[in-house]
């Protein structure tokens, strides 16, 4: 049975999500969706998830499986940095939750939405990937100018006293 969701969030005080809500509420009716919850908030997208309360809430219950259909209007309004898109990608696929996302015509419950799932996992398994040659690189160059890393040698004195 589906359980959907509706998210919407504007940037400022003065924007107003309720245009957003009416349509994907329409959207939801036009495939018979069962619409559980609706999250909205005001808040800006380059915050986390952990200043976005509603955000919070809504894959909170993804992860609970109160929810397993997220309807949202555009990509940029769950997340402006690739790194939380991915995040939320990765909690919705875990989930075997479906995602719509009406401006990009994805619906994840398709074969072309399941290659965006796919991509934003090629992308989250680059970045990774970036991350950790370039975390390698600064090692290396930090051995280079002569930075010792790992536990520092007993001196001699305390190494006597324990044996």
């Amino acid at each position: 049975m589906d359980r959907t969701a509706i998210y919407a969030r504007v940037s400022t005080r003065d924007q107003d999500y309720d245009m957003q809500v009416a349509k994907l509420r329409k959207i939801a009716e036009a495939h018979s969706w069962e619409i559980v919850a609706e999250y909205k908030e005001k808040v800006s997208g380059g915050k986390g998830r952990e200043q976005r309360e509603e955000l919070d809430k809504l894959l909170t219950a993804v992860h609970e499986g109160d929810v397993n259909r997220v309807l949202v209007w555009s990509l940029d309004r769950l997340g402006r940095s690739v790194s939380d898109l991915i995040n939320i990608s990765q909690i919705m696929q875990r989930t075997n939750a479906q995602l719509y996302i009406k401006e990009l015509g994805v619906d994840t419950s398709t074969p072309a939405g399941k290659m965006f799932y796919t991509i934003m996992g090629s992308v989250g398994e680059f970045q990774k990937a970036i991350i950790n040659e370039n975390v390698k690189a600064g090692i290396e160059r930090a051995k280079e100018k002569g930075v010792k890393f790992g536990r520092p040698r007993l001196r001699e004195s305390k190494r006597l006293r324990i044996q």
